[in-house]
């Protein structure tokens, strides 16, 4: 009994019914070069560096999937290809 309990096994089929109520969803976030181009506007040419267009969309979307309690979502970025 010690030699199954130290070998870990796992049941490969679950005969549980798992119930939610959430929706399905996919994000496309494009990680190419101009995504690093700055926000227009967002800064004087003598002052700081404003924000990216990468750094406003991970704002978004970190508020975006903090509101999204039970969903399941995905995401694919691309830049030259796409990656799941």
């Amino acid at each position: 009994a010690t030699a199954v309990a130290l070998a870990d096994p796992v049941v490969p089929h679950s005969t549980r019914e798992l119930q939610a109520l959430g929706i399905d969803i996919v994000l496309v976030l494009d990680l190419s070069s101009s995504m690093n181009t700055e926000m227009a506007g967002s800064a004087s040419p003598d002052g700081p560096k404003g924000p990216t267009r990468l750094d406003v969309t991970r704002q978004a979307l970190r508020a975006f999937i903090d509101s999204r309690h039970g969903d399941r979502l995905g995401m694919v970025v691309f830049s030259n290809y796409a990656y799941v």
